[in-house]
C-alpha cells in the first residue's frame, strides 16, 4: 500500500476481478475525476505561486531601491543642515 498514488495503482495492487471492477465502477470513475481535479488545482496553485514569487521579488527590489534613495536623501539633508548651521553653533576644536 505504500506505493499507491492513484486509483489505478490501487486497482493493480488489489488485483480486482472484472466483476469487482463493475461493482466499484462508480467509485472508480469518481476517484479518477477527483484525481484529475486535484492535478488541475495543483498545477494552478504552482502557477499562482510562481506569479506571487515574481511579484514579491519585484516589490523587494523596489523597496531596496527606495531604501537606498532614502539613505542618500538623509545624507544630503544632513549636509545641508551643516551648511545652514550658524557659525556660533558649529563646534570647532
Amino acid at each position: 500500500m505504500e506505493n499507491i498514488r492513484n486509483i489505478d495503482d490501487l486497482i493493480r495492487a488489489k488485483n480486482l476481478t472484472a466483476e469487482e471492477m463493475e461493482m466499484f465502477k462508480g467509485m472508480i470513475d469518481e476517484s479518477r475525476e477527483r484525481e484529475k481535479m486535484v492535478r488541475e488545482y495543483s498545477q494552478s496553485t504552482q502557477e499562482n505561486l510562481k506569479k506571487l514569487s515574481t511579484g514579491l521579488q519585484t516589490i523587494s527590489d523596489k523597496v531596496m531601491v527606495l531604501g537606498k534613495a532614502l539613505r542618500n536623501m538623509t545624507d544630503e539633508m544632513d549636509k545641508l543642515y551643516l551648511k545652514l548651521l550658524p557659525a556660533e553653533k558649529f563646534y570647532r576644536e
